[in-house]
């Protein structure tokens, strides 16, 4: 499976879940495309991450793990107006209220693709 591939599934099953358009922010696809390549690239004992978790047990743990790495760089403290921090060519220091509406969005999926045993 191709990082593409990857992705175009994880798309694919939130938007089953939550009946919305997977969001198109720059932020949030720089952490999609990050979490992706982690998670075909690392392996335990020689097996890839993807081949320990069955569907739809992988688009889970990568969901966790994107959502976690989306909120980790929307909650990075102001750095100044001098200081530019890219992260896979998105450019981060956003404003307040786009931090909010992006914290707001990820809150949401979280609701429904995530089972309440999957929150804690």
């Amino acid at each position: 499976m191709t990082s593409d591939e990857l992705k175009r599934d994880f798309i694919n099953w939130v938007e089953s879940l939550s009946n919305e358009s997977f969001p198109s922010h720059p932020l949030l696809n720089a952490g999609l495309e990050e979490e992706s390549e982690l998670f075909l690239n690392s392996t335990i004992d020689g097996v890839s991450f993807i081949d320990l978790y069955p569907e739809p047990e992988r688009y889970r743990v990568l969901f966790e793990q994107w959502a976690r790495t989306c909120l980790r760089l929307l909650k990075l403290p102001e750095q100044g107006p001098h200081v530019t921090i890219n992260f896979r060519g998105a450019f981060l220091g956003l404003p307040p209220e786009e931090v909010k509406e992006q914290l707001l969005l990820l809150h949401q999926l979280s609701g429904q693709c995530l089972s309440e045993s999957d929150l804690t």
